[in-house]
């Protein structure tokens, strides 16, 4: 039970990592998937002439595939990776930065290391440094958001 303990923050971390490799792992499924039916898509819609005969085949997948992909999926476990990932490098940043504050102060006893001001500040910092991984990934999966199938088939026609 002791090395259990010891070692409690990497099992957690471990535990958040394999969270995040379930969420890339459906991604990477979906993605497939997806690829699939863009293809089967495209010659059903081709045979029943309701695509546009400026876009291509490919331009068609690639516009079908931007559109209906799992995005969210990927995002959630990107999100959650740089979570496992960088957590213990964001700790020994925050502790280093109480360090550096705590002996600028001149050493208050109230704001020892380890005690309960510290163990508050060091809780907190975490929890706020995962906001901003949160927040990061939400920010660049709907800056990326394609708006509707009819745009992304106009941005292939145009060629971009």
């Amino acid at each position: 039970m002791t090395n259990f303990e010891r070692y409690s923050m990497l099992w957690l971390l471990g535990l958040i990592a394999i969270i995040a490799l379930f969420y890339i792992v459906r991604a990477v499924l979906g993605y497939q998937r997806v690829a699939q039916d863009a293809k089967s898509d495209y010659i059903y819609k081709s045979e029943n002439n309701m695509i546009d005969d400026r876009i291509s085949k490919e331009g068609y997948i690639r516009a079908y595939k931007r559109f209906y992909a799992p995005r969210n999926h990927a995002y959630i476990g990107g999100g959650i990776l740089a979570v496992a990932v960088l957590t213990p490098l964001a700790l020994g940043f925050i502790q280093y930065v109480s360090m550096f504050f705590w002996i600028n102060a001149g050493r208050p006893p109230i704001y020892a290391p380890h005690g309960f001001v510290w163990q508050f500040i060091q809780y907190f910092a975490t929890i706020a440094f995962w906001g901003l991984i949160a927040y990061t990934a939400a920010r660049l999966y709907h800056r990326g958001a394609p708006k509707s199938l009819r745009d992304e088939m106009m941005r292939e026609r145009k060629g971009k």
